[in-house]
């Protein structure tokens, strides 16, 4: 049984899609698409055990960060695998600082570190490892001040709409800077932003 929580229901749909166009590939995999949030999910009385949960990019939206990973964590059966996939290094420094300044009921402004200060307070003993890629995206045009390609960058990496516009132009020009000194890279006439990833694999024993 293949259970798909996600309460974007387009998003859901393409999805189901794809399941439909690779299905010679699942050979006898049970599909149940639930389009609703993953803590709407979790209080259903019908909530399952589990042998691998994935989140991928997904905890940033959790309403209970902390509450959410440790139900997740306890859904898991003995031996089973809760597999995390977060922003790290630059970018993890990145919108940590713009938590700082910002903040959004939809939205935690965290990475990787975040889900492992959990379980290593949460759960003693806890067994996990993990996976970096190193990833470098160009944000040159972010510090071109007329530049729209990157205006719209800057919205995506903030996760906030219209950054330019709407942030003052104090607390503007301390994220930029922070942006561009801690967390970027200078080659040749290119910005290069640190933009990593993590996967983390906790393990119930």
């Amino acid at each position: 049984m293949y259970t798909a929580v996600e309460p974007v229901a387009d998003e859901l749909k393409k999805f189901e899609q794809l399941v439909k166009n690779k299905r010679d590939q699942w050979h006898k995999v049970t599909f149940d698409f639930r389009a609703i949030t993953i803590e709407e999910y979790l209080e259903m009385n019908e909530r399952k055990q589990f042998g691998m949960i994935s989140a991928t990019h997904s905890a940033y939206y959790f309403k209970d960060l902390e509450e959410t990973i440790m139900n997740l964590y306890e859904c898991l059966v003995k031996g089973g695998i809760l597999f995390t996939r977060m922003d790290d290094g630059g970018l993890e420094k990145f919108i940590s600082k713009v938590g700082e300044y910002y903040t959004d009921q939809l939205c935690n402004f965290i990475g990787t570190h975040a889900i492992e200060d959990i379980i290593n307070r949460r759960i003693p003993n806890v067994r996990y490892g993990s996976i970096k890629r190193e990833l470098w995206f160009n944000v040159t045009e972010c510090f071109g001040e007329e530049s729209e390609i990157g205006s719209y960058i800057i919205n995506v990496f903030t996760k906030i709409y219209n950054f330019r516009e709407k942030a003052k132009p104090k607390i503007k020009k301390q994220i930029l800077d922070y942006m561009r000194d801690e967390c970027c890279k200078k080659e040749d006439s290119r910005i290069l932003f640190n933009t990593d990833e993590r996967d983390l694999f906790i393990f119930r024993d």
